[in-house]
């Protein structure tokens, strides 16, 4: 008999089969200890209920200011809260609630209010508010997300979230908002900046101010003017009442401009059915495109093109040529082409009584004292001039107008020699009498 190393067994304790040691501890194909079977998944947490808070009426103005541990409710008179609010299936309900109230609700609070018959004021509310009728004024700072039915006074947001707002009585000034607005009716002027965009579906009685804005649709007319400037990506409107200012606006789509149109630094396509006033361009790379103007057209450095389907007044173009661009200038005034840099384009200046005169060293393709077809260069660009009544001209800058004449010239250092162009058609090929050569 071996020896064995512990106590015996008791002999009234059946024997127990030996331990196996795979039984014992699992290991895995490499001989390493096989990982620990994981615990079975923790069944999903159901989310806490959003606080809900109903108010009917507030009889003077109301404060509701966000972050608060729970509903609480503070009354500037000191005055007893009792029977103030009920609990009705899972909403804190006040039917009223005095002038000067101030209600704080804890984050993601969901918060409607019927009336306010005073003002509103709201404060880093991290939750949603909806307000039916403010009866005054409604300021809004850091909130969330709000939407306000009806304003009878002027409306403030600034450094919030999302914003609806159906109708406003008075003003509205929205500054630094996360989300762009949806506007419906304004009343007054309206003031916006350093937001992504802007929609108005509506109208806006007064003037509307952008600045450093991203989308903005106008789909309903505009009241007084329209400014636009800093990077806005695009502007889009049906009918504005006063003048238009846009500066280093991307591209603009305008139905209608009572009063007068001025660009500056535009990057891209502008469209503009008609304009009541006065237009005046300051550099664009964009297309162009007017339907009607009932003033006066000067327009500089508009290397994308230009297309005006009839200007009343007189029209001075003083820009360089790009190539492939086209220029189309119908007027019922003085057309004045004054061009800059090397000229590669091909010239088509029509006018009904009036004449054309040019200072341009011009292929002549086709030449009559109201018909002139000619090249310069090669032929990159395109030029159209037609003159209803009196006729087109291009002169040097500084030289002294004439009323009732068209010219066509090139600013340089050169004299200029102007000469009417005669009344017999000229040979192709032949350049005009007493052209700059260059």
């Amino acid at each position: 008999m071996e020896p064995t190393d512990g106590p015996p067994p008791s002999p009234n304790e059946s024997p127990q089969p030996a331990p196996d040691a795979a039984a014992e501890e699992p290991v895995a194909a490499g001989g390493a200890p096989a990982p620990a079977p994981s615990a079975p998944p923790d069944e999903p947490s159901t989310p806490e209920p959003r606080t809900r808070v109903l108010v009917d009426v507030a009889a003077g103005d109301l404060v509701i200011r966000g972050g608060a541990p729970q509903v609480q409710l503070h009354l500037r008179d000191d005055r007893s809260q009792d029977g103030l609010a009920e609990d009705s299936g899972g909403v804190l309900r006040f039917d009223w609630l005095p002038g000067r109230s101030e209600l704080r609700v804890p984050d993601g609070a969901e918060i409607e209010v019927r009336r306010i018959e005073g003002d509103l004021e709201g404060r880093a509310l991290d939750g949603v508010l909806l307000v039916h009728h403010v009866a005054g004024d409604a300021n809004l700072y850091d909130m969330a997300a709000v939407e306000v039915m009806q304003v009878d006074g002027e409306l403030t947001a600034r450094h919030g979230g999302a914003l609806r707002a159906r109708r406003v009585a008075g003003d509205v000034q929205l500054r630094d908002l996360a989300r762009a607005p949806l506007l419906s009716h304004i009343g007054g002027d309206l003031d916006a900046s350093e937001m992504p965009g802007l929609e108005l579906r509506a109208s806006c009685g007064g003037d509307v101010n952008l600045e450093r804005c991203g989308d903005v649709s106008l789909l309903g007319t505009i009241g007084g003017d329209l400014r636009a400037e800093g990077s806005i990506v695009s502007v889009s409107a049906s009918s504005i009442g006063g003048d238009v200012r846009l500066t280093s606006v991307r591209s603009a789509t305008l139905a209608a401009v009572g009063g007068d149109f001025q660009v500056a630094g535009m990057g891209g396509p502008i469209e503009v059915s008609s304009v009541g006033g006065d237009v005046r361009i300051r550099g664009s790379a964009g297309r162009i495109r007017l339907g009607t103007i009932g003033g006066d057209l000067e327009a500089s450095a508009v290397t994308g093109g230009i297309a005006i389907g009839r200007a009343g007044g007189d029209v001075t173009l003083d820009t360089a040529l790009a190539p492939g661009a086209e220029y189309l200038i119908q007027a019922s005034s003085d057309i004045t082409l004054r061009v800059r840099g090397e000229v590669n384009a091909r010239f088509v200046a029509q006018t009904v009584n009036g004449e054309i005169r040019t200072r341009l060293p011009l292929t002549v393709e086709k030449g009559r004292r109201r018909n002139l077809v000619g090249v310069l260069g090669r032929g990159d660009a395109t030029v159209t001039l037609r003159h209803g009544r009196r006729f087109c001209r291009a002169r040097r800058k500084g030289r002294a107008r004439r009323k009732g004449r068209a010219r066509l010239g090139r600013r340089s250092g050169r004299p200029a020699l102007p000469h009417a162009l005669g009344p017999r058609p000229w040979p192709r090929g032949l350049p005009l009498p007493g052209a700059v050569h260059a």
